[in-house]
């Protein structure tokens, strides 16, 4: 979209949100901007320094890419007073004039109030150092990134259930988050059937029997594994760092948003393919397509939840919710590929708020912020 590239290098060269949207809304580009006199850049609403940075760009604009990632991981908020009414703009940690410093670890988004105290010389500015700018950023992208997990793991209502859960990768981050597989409400029950050992992983005896059968929970107590593999899951999602795509599905979010091994969640129409079919194995492919985007994996359906999951709910076109495993991106045909290994797969989920309506959500209520040693956290 014209006016998003043209919002990010107006950001990219030091003008703040509300004067970049200001431009766009009246139609005015870069290339335009920098055919203006000083007088008529005044005039437009840029003040003498941002029509300084148009006209001589003695600094060279912030790699767009940088720019894009700065907003995504700040959801565009101050990580000073995080207020999220306020415009915004990126700024110098260490001033560009002393580092020559464009990076993101120099880079930090702050709203006009207190990027203006940064720069100024009464006492209360000399309590936003570089180091205490730096730490906030960093205590700020946190949070945020907890808000996407946290928009994740209240997905379910009633009526929703998780049709796949991919148990190899179940049972990796379980060890991995030290999260114990023997701790569960039905772990004494599946281990005295013999479907668990000691340590919570599926016996040899359980998995030669079930591989017999069309799906793993094909049997007397599957309600009863189901609901152990999901307590895990749950607990596991809690705890991972889940990039929310349920809002956005564009080329910007995938290669800017993500990197290969992270953890991302979405949710849409997708396509199931059925392939090879073997004991204990029933492979598909999935693959979501729009915008010249094209998601895929491949799942063993033998692994299916449940009846209506194995024949229905993997199957044919169907909406789905899913958490996946950023495996890497290419490009081709002019098609963004995205190669992904799926966590888990759901049906009948409420659609869940991105990490915006949670910022929303928690800014009603002031008492969450404060007492972690930066100013004013509300």
């Amino acid at each position: 979209m014209k006016s998003e590239s043209t919002y990010h290098a107006l950001l990219a060269r030091g003008i703040d949100s509300a004067t970049a949207n200001h431009l766009i809304d009246s139609k005015i580009s870069l290339n335009k901007l920098k055919t203006l006199s000083l007088d008529k850049l005044l005039r437009c609403g840029l003040n003498e320094n941002q029509a300084n940075l148009i006209l001589k760009e003695e600094r060279p604009p912030i790699p767009i890419e940088t720019v894009k990632k700065l907003i995504f991981e700040s959801r565009s908020i101050c990580c000073i007073c995080r207020d999220r009414n306020k415009p915004f703009i990126i700024h110098h940690i260490i001033d560009w004039e002393k580092s020559r410093d464009n990076s993101e670890k120099n880079l930090v988004v702050l709203c006009l109030n207190d990027h203006g105290e940064t720069h100024s010389k009464h006492s209360l500015s000399q309590n936003l150092t570089p180091q205490l700018i730096k730490d906030s950023k960093t205590k700020w992208i946190k949070r945020v990134g907890e808000l996407d997990s946290e928009a994740v793991s209240n997905l379910l209502v009633e009526g929703s259930r998780w049709d796949y859960i991919n148990h190899a990768r179940l049972i990796e981050l379980a060890n991995n988050l030290q999260i114990q597989l023997n701790k569960t409400k039905l772990f004494e029950t599946l281990f005295s059937h013999k479907v668990l050992d000691h340590r919570g992983y599926l016996t040899q005896d359980f998995i030669s029997k079930a591989k017999r059968k069309p799906y793993m929970y094909d049997f007397g107590f599957g309600l009863q594994l189901y609901e152990h593999h999901k307590e895990l899951l749950e607990s596991i999602i809690k705890r991972l760092q889940i990039v929310d795509l349920k809002s956005t599905w564009s080329k910007t979010q995938f290669t800017t948003w993500l990197k290969p091994g992270m953890f991302f969640a979405f949710q849409g129409a997708s396509y199931f393919k059925k392939g090879k079919k073997l004991i204990g194995k029933e492979i598909r492919e999935c693959y979501r397509q729009a915008k010249k985007i094209k998601l895929s994996f491949t799942i063993n359906a033998w692994e299916a939840t449940s009846c209506s999951a194995w024949v229905d709910s993997m199957s044919g076109h169907k909406s789905i919710t899913a958490i996946c495993f950023l495996r890497g991106l290419s490009k081709r045909n002019g098609i963004l590929q995205v190669n992904t290994s799926c966590l888990c797969i759901g049906s009948y989920f409420k659609s869940f708020p991105s990490s915006r309506d949670q910022l929303n959500a928690i800014f009603s209520y002031p008492e969450e912020f404060g007492n972690d040693g930066m100013i004013d956290n509300n």
